[in-house]
């Protein structure tokens, strides 16, 4: 049983038609990403599958029908969403930030504590400037914070929406071995990004949108392949 299952996915934004019965999956441990052009739907469907906008079709999640949810129970059940554009809470210190993340586990201080030092290790930077607004710190570190918050929720399928977007090529390289380490502690990941070139060379599978339906999909390795695909989002 996958992890994730959605089945004719659609999603409306008044006459206009976001998602248009999309379908896919996602196994345990498996990087999956989803590659397009802006408008293409990506980010909607993350939306919709965190609950944060309505859809049809139908959502499940370990087995569990997670549509009739609410935001809050989704997250709650393991699915944890990094939106696009970071969204830390500017004014909170870094630390308060990774905080507010324990909120469904605040008996848990062992458990609390090893997820820090974790968070940590991944970003020194992040401890450097523990005691700092989130303000303060660069568009990069943001990008750091906003993942680090999402670990210390302890999901089991992380959402990422552009984690690339605006950075630096340096930073972008630093994140990206970041989710490979994510990674490779078993965490499930579910990956927008325009950067197909790196978003293709970490997952597993693919699936490539247009005008919200899909067009492609199958292992990272052959969608790479494609013509189409090289075409449109290699630069090939």
């Amino acid at each position: 049983m996958p992890l994730l299952e959605v089945e004719e996915l659609s999603v409306h934004y008044g006459a206009i038609r976001a998602v248009d019965g999309i379908s896919l999956t996602v196994d345990e441990g498996e990087v999956v990403a989803l590659i397009g052009a802006n408008g293409a739907g990506k980010t909607t469907t993350l939306r919709a599958i965190s609950r944060l906008v309505p859809c049809q079709g139908r959502l499940r999640f370990a087995g569990r029908d997670i549509t009739p949810l609410r935001p809050h129970q989704v997250a709650a059940l393991g699915v944890v969403h990094v939106p696009e554009g970071r969204g830390v809470f500017p004014r909170l210190t870094v630390m308060e930030n990774l905080e507010l993340a324990t909120w469904n586990r605040r008996r848990d201080r062992e458990g609390i504590r090893r997820d820090l030092r974790r968070v940590f290790d991944l970003f020194p930077r992040l401890e450097e400037r523990a005691h700092q607004p989130a303000s303060t710190l660069s568009g990069g570190e943001q990008q750091m914070l906003a993942i680090g918050r999402a670990l210390m929720m302890r999901g089991r399928l992380l959402l990422l929406d552009e984690p690339s977007m605006g950075l630096a090529p340096l930073l972008v390289r630093e994140i990206f071995q970041v989710i490979e380490a994510i990674r490779r502690t078993g965490t499930t990941i579910l990956l927008v990004e325009q950067n197909a070139h790196a978003a293709l060379r970490l997952a597993d599978r693919s699936y490539v949108l247009e005008t919200g339906r899909i067009v492609l999909q199958g292992p990272a390795e052959q969608v790479a392949g494609d013509p189409r695909v090289q075409e449109a989002y290699l630069g090939a």
